[in-house]
């Protein structure tokens, strides 16, 4: 018997995220597909990963990072994160049952209280996916969400991330960039 290794969930607005941390979801995100690819090994903050990329003080025009900087940063932790934007979504489906994490964009005006990890919030943004759970949900870990992961059905993902790619011009095409396959891990009976 084996578990899929889940990483420790980061919150871009708690203590130490800076001045950024309300831009920062994919680096946080980032944070935690590094923590996934490495099994632990490597421990990086969602902040060590916007001060480690090119723009550690946000475009006005576009404050967040896009996932082609989170990938080059992941790099110098010697984590690989494939970019896999413009693939359809049975690919992210395919990726987590796979065995791979997923750092996966969309709209969060397409997540419902309780899922939504900002009441209110209504813009573009990233969360991190670990894996599917044993009842099909996903296992969502959101940096907007303090209170931690939780599962998330794949319809409402999907609506996420359909959403934003409509109105960046990839749909089809989902915005995702993936871990390595990682193993389960052993669990003595």
């Amino acid at each position: 018997m084996g578990f899929i290794y889940r990483p420790r969930h980061q919150y871009q607005l708690g203590p130490g995220s800076g001045p950024t941390g309300g831009y920062d979801c994919t680096a946080y995100s980032a944070a935690m597909s590094i923590d996934r690819a490495t099994l632990g090994g490597t421990l990086a903050t969602g902040r060590q990963v916007r001060l480690a990329s090119s723009e550690p003080v946000p475009d006005r025009a576009s404050p967040g990072l896009n996932l082609n900087q989170v990938i080059n940063v992941a790099y110098k932790w010697h984590v690989d994160l494939e970019q896999r934007t413009g693939a359809p979504w049975s690919s992210v489906m395919a990726a987590l049952k796979g065995g791979r994490g997923v750092i996966l964009q969309g709209d969060a005006d397409q997540l419902p209280p309780g899922i939504n990890g900002q009441i209110g919030f209504k813009g573009d943004h990233a969360v991190y996916v670990n894996h599917v759970t044993g009842d099909g949900d996903l296992y969502w870990m959101d940096p907007l969400r303090k209170a931690g992961a939780l599962e998330v059905k794949e319809e409402i993902a999907r609506a996420y991330a359909e959403k934003f790619a409509r109105a960046t011009g990839t749909y089809p095409g989902i915005r995702f960039a993936t871990t390595r396959v990682t193993p389960t891990i052993a669990v003595a009976q």
